[in-house]
């Protein structure tokens, strides 16, 4: 596996979106103050193949995310194989922590593979070959793991090696076959135990089993033959009865068949019914056209309405004539006349008392001067204010023109009031006269063609002696009608008699349909009933004989079946079955009963066999799984294969060792597993690793943990295409820092992907590519320093 690019948002650190792009790297480092992030990106990547973080808990999700955020995006490109591969996950919190809300694996052309948390871990494991905890031991070195294992006691570094090499699967081997070794023995003693318990059945009596059941089954044989053979006779005695029942059942039909009482007066009857119906048919017909005369006559003649309109109209054309005679215009215009007469005079009186007044003002102007003048006032002569009003009295010819001139006045008011009266008069007369004329005239018009007076009473009384007819010839329709609908009833219930006639007939015929009667060439219903009776007694004379036949053979049968009946009894009583019908049933009991018995001691002989079998097989089995449980004890198989294994990871670690230390150190393991340091710059002095300082430390360490993440991609199939170590470089020397510094690049150089989690210095500026990872109050970011 070779990451290319590592994607995460709202993850640990980092709360914004962060891409670090490890395309064509050989060699990195990730760089930074602690507390930065720099392991986090690591765990962004394991967290995304994975679903899980080693820091944390196998179910621990919620700490992955941001602090303040509500989801975390990581997305892990990387290739296998050189193909191109996706991991993603989002990490979501719930009202209880956090789950991984979505999962999923994908080529690089977008093409699914897993979808799922669960789903897309196992796809991974498949293609990395590697699980969790070994990804975790070869891919990423997690810090100070392998210094632990160097220094641990003996039962320590066994239980170290056990879970990084895999090695507690025989453990489990062993576990699992001491369990069956119980279990083997335990179905030992059971099957021991049951053997005891079972009576062995003999093999005679077996023989004698299965004999009776061979003999039961031929006489089943023998019994399904005579049964056929009775099943015919009974079918040919139940043909026999069904026909003695048909021949039976057709004297008794026969035997039923009665006709209707008072058939031969049934059709006259009806005959009369029919002519009494007609001839009340006939007469209500007669007086409808009675009827319908008198009233086409009473159509001709003026309706009472158009009569008595006629009259009215009359008798208003004589009323208007009277009133237009009455009217008096002719004085009314004379008074006018007058009354114009009188106006004119009156006028000319007013005219002339007006023209006296106005004289004798001018001979008495000082008199109407002083009439106008008001104390306070300016004089309309002098323009003065006037002091005193004059009391000059109004002379005596001036008041007599001003009382004429009143008077004047009073008679041409008056005269002209009566004038205006006398002409409404009238133009009202004039306008009534016009009016009354009119509608004189109209009324004339409209009447001009009726009849007159006499006519009209002429009319009127034929119109009431059609009238008086009419009722009458109703009343003897009514009369009539009735008696119509008594025929009419009396007529349907003759016809119904004749229809119930036919219907009991029809009836007859088809409850003996089955004997084929013959068909009557009469429609007289009568007639038909006598010509079936006829044939019913001819018919009934030869069933009579049929009869009497079939009785015979049905008796015959019945004696056959009854004589094989007894002979099968009497085999089934033979061979000690019990004789009750139905006789096929209780054979196939006893039969089954017979095969059970044999095939019971079948079963125990088998059984008794299987059990002896079996004591032989889980003695066998629980002697292996006793013999494999003593081989792979801790001290025995195990301790070979953990002894092998040091073996190979002291040869491993020693190359790259030799390198680190410049050839000045070494390491060999004891029988015990524990290691020692030769230090060959002192004349090969075996030394206790817990003499080394930290720098020796390191380098023995990762060459441990060097060797072991080769052997354990090995062991699991996976190629190392790359390897992260997170260890502590500060401990190094800067000699010691430089051998590190060119080992790494010496195995990013071979092809192996190399990347270190440091914040020393001078070990980044070592890699080729660097990134600096740097917090900040927005969330930590990552930059390309090359």
């Amino acid at each position: 596996m070779r990451p290319t690019r590592i994607t995460v948002e709202g993850f640990s650190a980092y709360r914004s979106r962060v891409e670090v792009d490890l395309e064509d790297v050989e060699f990195f480092a990730l760089s930074g103050p602690t507390g930065a992030g720099k392991s986090s990106l690591i765990d962004a990547m394991i967290f995304a193949l994975y679903g899980r973080v080693p820091r944390l808990g196998a179910r621990a999700v919620a700490p992955v995310i941001t602090a303040g955020a509500d989801r975390a995006r990581v997305a892990f490109e990387f290739e296998v194989d050189g193909e191109g591969y996706v991991a993603s996950r989002v990490a979501e919190r719930t009202e209880t922590g956090a789950s991984v809300k979505e999962a999923r694996l994908e080529r690089s052309d977008g093409s699914p593979l897993a979808a799922g948390s669960g789903e897309v871990t196992t796809a991974v494991e498949d293609l990395l070959k590697l699980r969790f905890d070994d990804f975790t031991k070869t891919v990423v070195l997690p810090q100070g793991e392998f210094a632990r294992f160097l220094k641990a006691g003996s039962k320590e570094r066994r239980d170290l090696l056990r879970d990084l090499l895999g090695l507690e699967v025989f453990s489990q081997m062993r576990e699992l076959a001491t369990v069956r070794r119980s279990v083997a023995s335990e179905r030992l003693a059971a099957a021991e135990n049951h053997l005891e318990s079972i009576d062995a059945p003999t093999v005679s009596s077996l023989e004698a089993a299965v004999s009776r059941v061979t003999h039961l089954e031929d006489l089943a044989v023998e019994i399904d033959d005579l049964m056929s053979e009775l099943d015919e006779l009974n079918q040919d005695l139940g043909s026999s009865r069904r026909d003695l029942g048909a021949i039976e059942s057709a004297v008794e039909r026969l035997g039923d068949l009665r006709p209707p009482d008072h058939l031969d007066q049934m059709e006259q009857r009806l005959t009369e019914a029919r002519e009494a119906e007609e001839l009340a048919e006939q007469a209500m017909g007669d007086k409808r056209e009675e009827i319908a005369a008198i009233e086409k006559h009473l159509s001709q003649l003026p309706s009472e309405e158009a009569i008595e309109g006629a009259r009215s109209a009359r008798l208003e054309l004589k009323e208007l004539s009277t009133r237009l005679e009455n009217l008096d215009i002719d004085v009314a215009q004379e008074k006018v006349d007058d009354l114009v007469e009188l106006a004119e005079e009156t006028q000319v009186r007013l005219d002339t008392a007006n023209e006296e007044l106005a004289s004798a003002r001018l001979t008495h102007a000082a008199h109407a001067v002083a009439s106008t003048l008001e104390k306070g006032q300016p004089c309309p002569v002098c323009a003065r204010e006037v002091v005193d009003v004059p009391a000059i009295a109004m002379p005596h010819s001036l008041s007599e023109r001003q009382g004429a001139l009143e008077e004047a006045k009073d008679a041409y008011r008056l005269a002209r009031d009566k004038l205006e009266s006398a002409r409404m008069e009238l133009s009202e007369l004039t306008a009534t006269r016009a009016t009354l004329a009119d509608q004189r005239e109209r009324l004339a018009q409209s009447i001009a063609a009726a009849l007159d007076l006499d006519e009209l009473e002429e009319a009127a009384r034929e119109r009431t002696e059609a009238s008086q007819r009419l009722v009458v010839a109703q009343r003897d329709l009514t009369q009539l009608e009735e008696s119509w609908r008594e025929a009419r009833k009396r007529l349907e219930s003759e016809s119904e008699s004749v229809r119930t006639v036919g219907r009991a007939l029809m009836m007859a015929r088809e409850n003996i349909a089955d004997l084929k009667p013959p068909h009557s060439e009469s429609d007289d219903p009568a007639i038909q009933w006598k010509d079936l009776l006829s044939w019913s007694d001819e018919r009934l004379e030869h069933l009579s004989g049929e009869r009497t036949s079939l009785l015979d053979r049905v008796n015959r049968q019945q004696a056959d079946i009854e004589g094989r009946q007894a002979g099968l009894v009497s085999r089934l009583e033979d061979a000690q079955v019990p004789a009750q019908p139905p006789y096929a049933v209780q054979l196939a009991r006893d039969i089954e009963i017979a095969r059970q018995t044999a095939e019971k001691l079948q079963t125990l002989i088998e059984r008794v066999d299987e059990l002896r079998s079996q004591i032989e097989e889980s003695t066998r089995e629980a002697a292996i799984a006793g013999a494999l449980a003593g081989h792979l004890k801790a001290n025995g198989f195990e301790r070979w294969l953990m002894a092998g294994a040091i073996n190979g990871l002291v040869v491993g670690a020693n190359d790259l060792l030799a390198q680190l230390s410049g050839g000045g150190y070494s390491l060999e393991a004891d029988e015990d597993g524990s290691f020692r340091i030769i230090d060959h710059r002192n004349a090969d002095e075996l030394r206790d690793v817990a003499t080394l300082s930290g720098g020796e430390t390191f380098l023995v360490s990762l060459a441990l943990s060097l060797s072991l993440a080769e052997t354990l991609s090995g062991t699991g199939g996976a190629g190392l295409e790359a390897i992260i170590l997170d260890e502590g470089f500060g401990t190094l020397d800067e000699e010691s820092l430089d051998v590190v510094a060119s080992v790494l690049e010496e195995l990013a150089g071979s092809g192996l992907m190399v990347g270190v989690i440091t914040h020393v210095k001078e070990l980044a500026a070592r890699a080729p590519v660097r990134y600096q990872v740097t917090r900040e109050p927005e969330g930590s970011k990552v930059e390309v320093v090359t």
